[in-house]
């Protein structure tokens, strides 16, 4: 595991992400007219015809009769008028100027070197869900072409509602292609570290609510008095319920009993800290006072 301390949530950056998308989208805009002009003048250059009329109005006029008729494309320059091709070739450059943008800026870059220009200046990467490495281009490729749900209807309306809903901030194309979005200094901190199954809170005081749902407050001593060993977190909670008949412990007065280290963390008198099985990833936490959130246990 890299010794790197990363942020508490490596996925909180949407605010940056949506710098990142409309700085994108900029880029993208601009290359797509400058790479559309490129192919113009390679393939149609030659093709370029020029007219010289007597005066200006009728070089205008001219340039407006051939533009109106919606075939080929026109403009003048004083008394001289430029017939430059058909608005079907304008159509298919520019569709093409598009393919290959998006190419380089949503796969190539990505794939290499885990963002797009807008990501780098924002400082995000786009990495694997489970390892946080950099994605690499199959997922990047996955991801790229779900963009035709992600910018339904015309604008990134579905991938913004599933970002800001889902664990991870994952839209549907980070959900297929097994991707998430951090910043830059989470790169290679693996996910374990931040399970994106079930969200876990600082433990604090006993309880038996299902993790997701628990507040819980600062630490105390009152998890302390039903403590258990180490040899804990070397079974599941099931192998171990078995173990023990099934035997459960209360967590307070009043509450309804708890399997240890799966209804509540528990205190591990031997590792000095709390522990927590998360069914989810199906690995037994640790609660990391250094790094304030859950690791894997280690054995």
């Amino acid at each position: 595991m890299n010794d790197r301390t990363g942020s508490d949530k490596p996925t909180a950056v949407m605010g940056r992400r949506c710098l990142a998308w409309l700085i994108d989208l900029l880029i993208i805009a601009t290359m797509m007219i400058a790479g559309t002009i490129v192919i113009w003048l390679i393939f149609r250059a030659n093709d370029i015809q020029k007219d010289s009329y007597a005066t200006v109005t009728e070089a205008e006029n001219e340039c407006n009769r051939i533009t109106d008729a919606g075939e080929l494309m026109c403009f003048s320059d004083g008394s001289d008028v430029y017939i430059l091709g058909s608005f079907a070739d304008l159509t298919l450059f520019l569709l093409l100027s598009l393919a290959l943008t998006l190419l380089l800026l949503m796969v190539i870059f990505p794939g290499w070197k885990g963002w797009s220009l807008g990501k780098l200046l924002m400082g995000l990467r786009i990495v694997q869900k489970d390892s946080l490495e950099l994605a690499g281009f199959g997922r990047n490729i996955t991801r790229g072409l779900l963009w035709a749900v992600d910018g339904f209807p015309f604008v990134p309306l579905v991938g913004l509602i599933t970002s800001l809903c889902t664990l991870g901030n994952r839209r549907v194309g980070d959900l297929v292609a097994g991707t998430l979005v951090v910043h830059k200094s989470d790169v290679g901190l693996s996910s374990r570290n931040e399970p994106f199954s079930v969200e876990f809170s600082k433990p604090t005081g006993a309880t038996t609510a299902d993790p997701v749902d628990t507040v819980w407050k600062a630490p105390d001593e009152a998890m302390r008095d039903a403590p258990v060993t180490s040899a804990t977190y070397q079974k599941t909670p099931a192998e171990t319920a078995a173990s023990s008949d099934g035997e459960t412990t209360n967590s307070h007065e009043g509450s309804k009993s708890a399997v240890l280290g799966v209804d509540a963390p528990h205190w591990d008198e031997a590792r000095n800290t709390y522990i927590q099985w998360d069914p989810g990833l199906e690995e037994w936490m640790e609660w990391s006072e250094s790094r304030n959130r859950w690791i894997p246990i280690s054995r």
